[in-house]
């Protein structure tokens, strides 16, 4: 059934918006999760685009590939430092993909109507993880070099349609684009010839509209392969494994294939494991209490939602031909692990899956695409095929349960997920504002600042020991050494000690900033005679737990609140109540200053109770 049969489509945009809307917004305060990202972020920030181009060049000669438009994409995203314009781009990017498969297979069917179904089940069967997924991780670098591959896709159809040499010279130079951005599409050249074969069974008519598309990959191989030759490489990422195990390759196959199922990773012991570690309900995980206690309005919304438009969209019989959504199957089966073959026969990608126990790889997001079209090409069968009124209903009622519960568990995992994603990103929040203050600009060039809790994280965002320098001295335009470990013999000029706790499971965040002025080495302890307290959290009252350091010429200490409260110390120890008339605003941080004219505190032993 075409759209021009339909008077009146206002409804199914609407519940697309609202899906989108449901399914995106756990995603909306992620921030960058690994490690590679935030390397890729500073050096776009701190570098101009043709430096950054250069720089990336030599990565690729030492890898020895040619993915020379997939820099360009990574760029994108960080053309600005600003964290609404990353959202903006990264979001869009997926939308873009989704919209732009959702045509694609509504082309393929010829039937309009599938456009929506596509729509609606890629997006509330989105799943995030703490894998290397392009939906939070890599922006750009994978999901735009996908659009362009779809939109040739699309180009190279419409060239069958109206036989014109325009679109033809588009498709070209997409998937050119799109063969220099990534290795493994190159595998995606087959189905132009299945889109031919679809369009013409007339063998030489196939070869002729082919032949284009085929010098392309050809000459994509050959610059290719002398690239490769005349540089090497040295990563085992793109190198044959010595010895081929068979057995391995296909393990590594199946499982970065399989992870893209949607809610796999609610079913994988893996992620049972972290789901019990976020869970935030007072009963275990898979209990009948623990999804009552978890389950949240907008789940229901969006299943109801889902299966509304559903059967809203498929009232009609398609008449689709049995043979071409037979061969979409088996093609939708095929591409479900093609995307994963390169990445399987390099010894890297083994020893991830075999001895580190990856799930999924940025290739997983390509097999995900594969299995939409797998689902939606076997609903459209069985529909095809079931002509009576009962077994249409049966076939109804399987699907509709199996989008409430896709829906409903993917809202599950990505719950969690997202909010501990989205506790990571808030230490950098956290950073940006303190960086921001006039206490952080006023340390001198070269200051060296000793920050261990800053290399703590959350999942995969493992940080390179001199990120930090690099990004504090980006921030503040000076030079600034932040180290997660302080000799004892330092000179302890303009020497600034920082300590960044977090919550186990709620966003309260807390940092503690100072100027050390000596070192205390029989009990390990940084001292201060003046503290600073930002406290980023949704409490404005706290406890504060700390040691002091009596002076030897007194017998006893006192610290100052903000210049006005003066507390005596007990056994060089003490507590203050700071509550809400006790600090500043600074930047949205809620700042409080502790000073001690007779003692030093010691600035590990504080401690933040909320």
């Amino acid at each position: 059934m075409n759209l021009s049969e339909k008077s009146n489509f206002k409804q199914e945009w609407l519940y697309l918006l609202l899906l989108v809307i449901l399914s995106f917004y756990p995603l909306l305060k992620i921030g960058l999760i690994i490690n590679d990202d935030l390397r890729n972020a500073l050096n776009a920030y701190n570098e101009g685009f043709l430096t950054y181009m250069r720089n990336f060049y030599e990565a690729w000669k030492f890898q020895g590939r040619t993915n020379f438009m997939a820099s360009v994409f990574y760029y994108i995203p960080f053309v600005f430092d600003n964290f609404l314009y990353f959202k903006i781009i990264t979001l869009s990017s997926l939308l873009l993909n989704i919209s732009l498969m959702s045509i694609f297979v509504a082309k393929l069917f010829k039937d309009n109507i599938f456009a929506y179904i596509v729509f609606a089940f890629m997006v509330i069967s989105l799943q995030n993880s703490w894998e290397h997924n392009p939906i939070t991780s890599f922006p750009g670098f994978f999901t735009l070099p996908f659009a362009f591959l779809l939109i040739s896709f699309l180009l190279f159809m419409r060239h069958l349609e109206t036989k014109s040499k325009t679109y033809l010279i588009f498709t070209i130079i997409s998937y050119a684009v799109v063969l220099f951005s990534y290795e493994i599409f190159v595998l995606y050249c087959p189905v132009f010839v299945l889109l031919t074969l679809l369009d013409t069974q007339n063998k030489k008519a196939v070869i002729k509209k082919i032949t284009p598309i085929g010098v392309l990959v050809l000459v994509y191989l050959v610059v290719y392969f002398l690239f490769r030759t005349v540089y090497g490489s040295s990563y085992q990422g793109a190198q044959l494994d010595n010895s081929v195990n068979i057995m391995d390759i296909l393990r590594v196959i199946w499982q970065f294939s399989i992870s893209s199922i949607p809610s796999y990773y609610l079913f994988e012991h893996k992620y049972q494991y972290l789901l019990s570690m976020y869970n935030d309900t007072v009963y275990p995980v898979g209990s009948f209490k623990y999804f009552i206690n978890i389950i949240e309005a907008q789940w229901v919304v969006k299943a109801i939602l889902a299966v509304t438009l559903y059967l809203y969209v498929t009232k009609s019989n398609n008449n689709i031909s049995l043979k071409r959504l037979s061969i979409v199957i088996l093609a939708g089966i095929c591409y479900f692990f093609v995307p994963n073959l390169l990445l399987a026969i390099t010894p890297l990608y083994q020893e991830a899956v075999i001895q580190n126990g990856q799930l999924g790889m940025p290739a997983s997001y390509f097999s995900y695409f594969a299995f939409m079209l797998t689902l939606v090409a076997v609903m459209a069968f069985m529909q095809s095929w079931a002509t009576s009124k009962w077994p249409r209903r049966i076939i109804h009622i399987f699907f509709c349960l199996l989008i409430i519960f896709v829906s409903v568990s993917t809202d599950i995992t990505n719950k969690y997920i997202s909010k501990y994603q989205t506790m990571s990103t808030y230490k950098w929040h956290t950073v940006d504002e303190l960086l921001k203050t006039d206490i952080l600009k006023s340390i001198p060039e070269g200051s060296v600042l000793y920050a261990p809790t800053l290399w703590n994280y959350i999942g995969s965002v493992g940080i390179h020991d001199s990120y930090w320098t690099d990004y504090f001295s980006y921030k503040l335009h000076k030079e600034v050494t932040v180290v997660k470990e302080l000799s004892p013999n330092i000179n302890l000029n303009s020497v600034y000690y920082l300590k960044y706790q977090q919550s186990a499971k709620e966003l309260n965040q807390y940092m503690i900033f100072g100027e050390i002025t000596n070192l205390d080495v029989n009990n390990n302890a940084f001292l201060s005679n003046s503290v600073n307290i930002f406290n980023f959290s949704k409490y404005d009252e706290y406890l504060l737990i700390a040691n002091i350091k009596n002076d030897k010429s007194t017998s006893g200490s006192s610290v100052t609140l903000m210049g006005n409260e003066t507390i005596q110390t007990q056994n060089e120890s003490f507590r203050l109540n700071v509550t809400y008339n006790k600090f500043q605003i600074v930047n949205n941080l809620k700042w409080s200053t502790i000073d001690s004219s007779n003692g030093s505190i010691n600035l590990d032993s504080i401690i933040i109770v909320y």
